[in-house]
């Protein structure tokens, strides 16, 4: 009797041993085929959880359901709105085969150390959901169309931004939106624009960036934008930096919001443009320019509360881009101002000039203090 228990008693270890193995070597399985008959799932009930070839969404309202590993990615088709409603990874090329493929995220998708954005417009419906890159850098060469609030996590991987047609100064435009409300979060990455590109990257949505870098890497003569108008908002959380020696970044003249505990740091060499709208949420704000030069917008440029640090060579340039620096803007109400002058407490703005650093002014800048 206890042989025939210990026999039992290993058979079972021996078959759990297998299953974790084959769970391991497939990473995935297939709840699918139990839903094979509902129109909106799969048809193919052969589909398995391991897809080695290009999957195809082909209907007109095409739900994927189950747990999945694509590893040579999907292409939707012409006309078709593919609903990824998976748990699972894709490992290929997301490729839309017209600008009439549309994508909705029912649920969250994981990329692969091979899964990119590829080929013509992406138009994206994501709702609460998000792509999150995984085990490699990611490249949008596209359009992306955000029909709804997107969210993008890192995972501290490149997420590269290239255009590949566009004008210049800059070029392709992404995260671009219907309606502007609909906002583009990006999360824990590098965010590298235009960088391997013949243009610069242009983004024309409300953008939330939050523990990034945001690498301008452009070519000669081109930029990095972010929007234009005060319906596109840059909303700043935790630690955001701008680096790219010798080239421009150029905010639009859209809001920038620095939020509670956060800092955005501009790095050496940046030209920050299009500066209008600066909104410190609260006395932990922070603003930290970092040897770059920093242009006030025409109207100029008030912060009311926060601390601004100057690192390195600093230069604010109360002109447009390009300008004489001889002859700068030099009306106080369109100048640089640091605090609100109301005598309201948390209202003053903290200056911080760190060791070694210097600060050169062309035009008008004027300590407000309370």
């Amino acid at each position: 009797m206890n042989g025939m228990m210990r026999y039992w008693r290993t058979l079972a270890l021996f078959s759990c041993v297998l299953l974790c193995r084959d769970l391991t070597a497939n990473i995935f399985y297939s709840t699918a085929n139990a839903d094979r008959n509902n129109t909106q799932n799969l048809t193919n009930s052969n589909v398995n959880a391991y897809q080695s070839t290009t999957y195809t969404f082909t209907r007109p309202s095409h739900e994927l359901r189950g747990l999945f590993m694509l590893k040579d990615g999907f292409t939707i088709n012409s006309g078709v709105t593919a609903c990824w409603n998976a748990e699972g990874v894709v490992d290929g090329p997301m490729i839309f085969a017209a600008t009439s493929s549309i994508l909705t995220l029912s649920t969250s998708m994981r990329l692969g150390p091979k899964g990119q954005f590829a080929t013509t417009d992406h138009k994206v419906t994501a709702s609460a959901n998000a792509f999150f890159l995984g085990g490699n850098d990611a490249r949008l060469t596209t359009t992306m169309r955000n029909y709804s609030s997107l969210r993008i996590n890192g995972s501290g991987y490149v997420f590269t931004i290239q255009p590949t047609s566009g004008g210049v100064n800059p070029g392709g435009e992404f995260f671009f939106t219907t309606p502007t409300d609909n906002t583009c979060r990006l999360n824990e990455m590098v965010l590298a624009c235009g960088k391997g590109s013949a243009r610069g990257a242009i983004f024309n949505s409300p953008t939330h960036i939050s523990n990034s870098i945001i690498l301008s890497a452009p070519p000669d003569g081109q930029y990095t934008k972010f929007g234009a108008g005060s319906s596109y908002s840059l909303t700043i959380t935790g630690d955001v930096r701008i680096e790219g020696f010798g080239t421009r970044f150029d905010n639009g003249s859209r809001p920038i919001t620095i939020g509670r505990n956060s800092m955005l740091s501009v790095g050496p060499g940046i030209a920050l443009t299009g500066v209008s709208s600066l909104t410190m949420t609260d006395t932990t704000s922070v603003l930290h320019l970092d040897g770059c030069d920093f242009y006030v917008g025409s109207s100029g440029v008030q912060m009311n509360r926060g601390t601004l640090i100057f690192d390195g060579k600093v230069r604010i340039l109360n002109i447009n881009y390009g300008g004489d620096p001889l002859s700068p803007n030099t009306v106080m109400a369109n100048g640089f101002v640091l605090g609100s002058g109301a005598g309201f407490a948390g209202q003053d703005v903290n200056v911080m000039v760190r060791g070694g650093a210097s600060v050169i002014v062309a035009g008008a800048m004027h300590y407000n203090h309370a």
